[in-house]
């Protein structure tokens, strides 16, 4: 809660970060962090900014989400550090990052991860994730942090049921992307240096491999050896597993909360969002406050009749009665 400025408490933020989620990126999820926020719709005015992962099958994996009144450096500050505790990111070493280019944003990621991985930000990252939550958003704050609930324990079990009908290999995308990869490389050359060591070689680029390292499918090719099997564990399915190997624990509705002596906070003040689109068309520089109005090709409207500017001649032209 912040102090607004008649005295009164105001909702200023909130965060998320289930255990059985938290436990499932740690112990199933890639090493990689996408950052990113969408404005709520409803009668409460703010912004909801999460971070999403990915699982071993290369899908969204909804990791920690807050609601904040308004979206700048000090908001994206306390939920970087949160996200950092429950994660064990420490100062950023062995992840990667994909932020959005919020200025806030990027200030605090490099003053708590300085050693952290930058990528490039992917919008399928957060768009996948806003085509979930859309219609939670134009609800009140409460109601929506609800649907975000149901919509994880739903997801978390649906995934962990998925999982337990596939083997203990790679997923069929993951196949895929190896087969593309080996026909790409056909015309590669292969040079033996060692049982495992080889030097690849494409056009006039050269390349050090060493498949003890697991680098090179051209190379295990070389060696009529099956590629799925130098596949990293991180898309394996036995990995998915454990993403989802853990649940959200079921609650009552909120007519059974227990009493708290807490003041109930007032909705977040209203304050201007950075990047919120505005809700009516801004005049130009150039149109006259008066009574003459312009086109959209920004030219001044004449009527083809009386010759003033200010209207169009009308559909139908009434003459006036003859004398």
């Amino acid at each position: 809660m912040e102090d607004g400025p008649d005295g009164k408490n105001y909702f200023s933020k909130f965060y998320c970060c289930f255990q059985g989620v938290k436990l499932g990126w740690i112990k199933g999820c890639r090493r990689i962090i996408g950052l990113d926020g969408c404005f709520l719709k409803g009668v409460c005015k703010g912004e909801l900014i999460f971070a999403i992962g990915r699982d071993a099958n290369d899908k969204i994996y909804p990791i920690a989400w807050v609601v904040v009144n308004v979206e700048d450096k000090q908001k994206w500050k306390w939920f970087l550090e949160l996200l950092i505790d429950d994660l064990k990111l420490n100062l950023g070493n062995g992840f990667s990052l994909m932020p959005d280019q919020h200025k806030g944003l990027i200030e605090a990621v490099k003053e708590l991860l300085p050693y952290i991985e930058h990528k490039k930000f992917e919008n399928g990252f957060s768009e996948s994730f806003n085509a979930v939550i859309v219609d939670a958003m134009k609800k009140p704050i409460i109601t929506m942090l609800e649907e975000l609930r149901l919509y994880m324990m739903d997801r978390i079990y649906n995934m962990k049921l998925k999982g337990q009908q596939w083997g203990n290999h790679i997923f069929p995308e993951i196949r895929d992307k190896v087969n593309l990869l080996k026909k790409s490389q056909t015309h590669y050359k292969v040079l033996p240096s060692g049982l495992n060591q080889f030097e690849v070689r494409v056009a006039t680029d050269a390349y050090e491999v060493d498949l003890e390292r697991k680098t090179c499918s051209s190379s295990i090719s070389f060696l009529n050896r099956d590629v799925e099997a130098y596949v990293d564990n991180i898309f394996s399915i036995t990995t998915f597993k454990k993403a989802y190997n853990y649940r959200i624990v079921p609650m009552n509705s909120n007519d059974m909360w227990p009493e708290t002596n807490y003041t109930p906070p007032f909705p977040p003040i209203n304050k201007r969002m950075p990047g919120r689109p505005a809700t009516k068309m801004k005049k130009s520089t150039i149109e006259n406050t008066g009574t003459h109005r312009v086109s959209k090709a920004r030219k001044k409207i004449r009527c083809s009749i009386c010759k003033e500017i200010g209207h169009k001649r009308p559909l139908v032209y009434q003459e006036g009665p003859k004398s």
